[in-house]
């Protein structure tokens, strides 16, 4: 288990939380949280790094079947609250933060009934949660 805030995949997930420049540069990006992250792997994403708390994650039934999976994935690493609570950016972490490749258009095309939300040079977060509801009104 990590336990160490200085450890590199810890600083790793911090550069790139604080640097939009990074993330653009190397096409990550970030997710925390139970669901978001749940919701990346059932899209096919491949985790480049997921740290996440057993004890958090056992909390909850959804907690429970992310651990499930996260477990057997590889460049997944269990982590103390501490931990999670310095990598992650939110105030309140649910106990896991992970890495994830950008889609790519072949990954995107190879659903084809998918739909797809592209966002570009967002300025404000508060417009990302509005254009993701009114997609999910669409696709309902």
């Amino acid at each position: 288990m990590i336990s160490s805030t200085a450890n590199p995949h810890v600083k790793r997930i911090r550069s790139l939380n604080g640097s939009s420049r990074e993330r653009r540069r190397e096409r990550l990006f970030v997710l925390e949280g139970v669901r978001l992250v749940a919701e990346a792997l059932t899209a096919g994403a491949t985790l480049q790094l997921a740290l996440y708390n057993p004890e958090q994650l056992d909390s909850t039934a959804a907690g429970q079947a992310l651990l499930a999976h996260l477990a057997q994935q590889p460049n997944c690493y269990p982590a103390s609250e501490r931990v999670i609570s310095v990598a992650a950016d939110t105030v309140t972490p649910q106990g896991v933060v992970a890495v994830a490749a950008w889609p790519t258009a072949a990954t995107i095309a190879a659903r084809p009934s998918a739909l797809c939300l592209v966002l570009d040079t967002v300025q404000d977060p508060g417009n990302v949660g509005t254009l993701l509801r009114s997609a999910e009104r669409r696709s309902g």
